[in-house]
């Protein structure tokens, strides 16, 4: 078996295979070999090296269609990354050429991305936190549920909002309900609506019946 370096010429990505040139080697030219990956079974992982990155290439004597490209190497040129809260002995980390990073090290996990991020499940997808949950937005959110949906606080909810609209058949509400303003009702005005019928002064209406 024999290790050297060699720097990235051409990829197959669809069969995680690729094409290196070993310098040391009066730059020869290996035939497709297999890019090493973590999981092939059970499960599997998928990474390729770069264009122009470099790698390390083990193979069989001097037969450049028998090797392996094994792990690529860091350079001057393409250094350790930096991700915004450092890396420690057992840390992952993923980074694309748009941007994209994914890093996990214990006690922590941050995901960044240009783009969209996309979950989906058969089953049942639960967020749980001993901390506070929060989402914002600089668009729309929007929640929705094929069948029933339910909302509850331990204490106090509030919905704010310039306006809002509940668009149902019919509304129930099983406790009181205090108003700081006027409601209108079929058109309306609660406190400015009047009553035909009645004498002008002092006298009043009955109880609705």
């Amino acid at each position: 078996m024999q290790l050297h370096r060699g720097i990235i010429i051409e990829l197959k990505p669809d069969e995680a295979k690729a094409r290196a040139i070993l310098p040391a080697m009066d730059g020869m030219e290996t035939d497709w070999l297999p890019v090493a990956q973590h999981w092939t079974h059970r499960g599997a992982t998928y990474q390729m090296p770069r264009m122009d990155q470099q790698v390390y290439v083990i193979y069989a004597a001097d037969h450049a269609a028998d090797g392996l490209i094994l792990a690529s190497l860091y350079s001057q040129k393409h250094p350790v990354p930096t991700p915004k809260e450092g890396l420690e002995a057992d840390s992952y980390f993923i980074s694309t050429a748009d941007g994209t990073k994914l890093h996990i090290k214990p006690g922590y996990v941050y995901i960044s991305t240009p783009g969209d991020i996309e979950a989906e499940a058969k089953g049942t997808i639960t967020a749980s936190a001993a901390g506070a949950i929060h989402a914002e937005t600089k668009s729309s959110l929007t929640a929705k549920a094929a069948s029933s949906a339910t909302v509850e606080a331990g204490s106090q909810a509030t919905i704010k909002a310039p306006q809002i609209t509940l668009d149902a058949p019919q509304v129930t509400i099983t406790g009181a309900l205090k108003v700081a303003n006027d409601a209108v009702i079929s058109g309306k005005s609660f406190l400015g609506h009047r009553h035909g019928g009645v004498m002008s002064g002092t006298s009043t209406t009955a109880v609705p019946v």
